[in-house]
C-alpha cells in the first residue's frame, strides 16, 4: 500500500489528534505523514498538485454541510480527483450526480475505512466520474457563467 498524506489546517491536525475516534482509527486510516497546507495553499502550484492521484477524504457532519461549499472538495473534483464524503451534505449530492466517488453514513473510523475500500474498488469508474465532474464544474462555477446568471436576475 502506498503511503497515505493528509494535507490539512494546523487547526483540523490539533483536532484530529485530540480526537479518541482518531487514536482508534483502523490501520487502514494511519497516515504516514501530515502535511500543513499554507493559508494561501488555493493559489499555489503546488496545492494543485497535492490532488493528483488523490481520493479526498471529506467525512463532514451533514447538518453544517447541508448546503455548505466546501473549498477541498471543488477544488479536488476540478482537478479530477475523485472523493470519499458523508451522506446527505453538498459534497455528497456531487458525488452522487456525477458518480464520482463513495458516500458513507456511518461517520466513524470504520465507516470511513470500508467508503474508502468501495472507493478503491471502483477506482476506474469514480475516476471517470471525476473527469466528467472536472468538466461540468469548471463551467458551471466559471465567473462569466456566475456573470450571466446574475445579468438575468435583473
Amino acid at each position: 500500500m502506498p503511503p497515505a498524506v493528509a494535507s490539512t489546517s494546523a487547526q483540523h491536525v490539533r483536532c484530529a489528534l485530540a480526537s479518541s475516534a482518531f487514536r482508534k482509527a483502523p490501520p487502514a486510516l494511519l497516515f504516514t505523514s501530515i502535511r500543513i497546507m499554507d493559508p494561501v495553499a488555493p493559489q499555489s502550484i503546488a496545492y494543485g498538485e497535492r490532488f493528483n492521484g488523490a481520493l479526498v477524504l471529506a467525512p463532514y457532519e451533514p447538518a453544517a454541510f447541508a448546503d455548505g461549499v466546501t473549498g477541498v472538495v471543488l477544488d479536488g473534483l476540478l482537478r479530477g480527483a475523485p472523493c470519499v464524503t458523508s451522506a446527505g451534505s453538498w459534497p455528497g449530492r456531487l458525488v452522487e450526480r456525477f458518480g464520482c466517488g463513495v458516500t458513507f453514513s456511518e461517520r466513524t473510523p470504520r465507516g470511513l475505512a470500508a467508503a474508502i475500500d468501495a472507493a478503491l474498488a471502483n477506482w476506474d469508474g469514480i475516476c471517470a466520474g471525476a473527469q466528467e465532474a472536472a468538466r461540468a464544474l469548471a463551467a458551471e462555477h466559471d465567473p462569466a457563467h456566475l456573470a450571466r446568471v446574475l445579468a438575468r436576475a435583473e
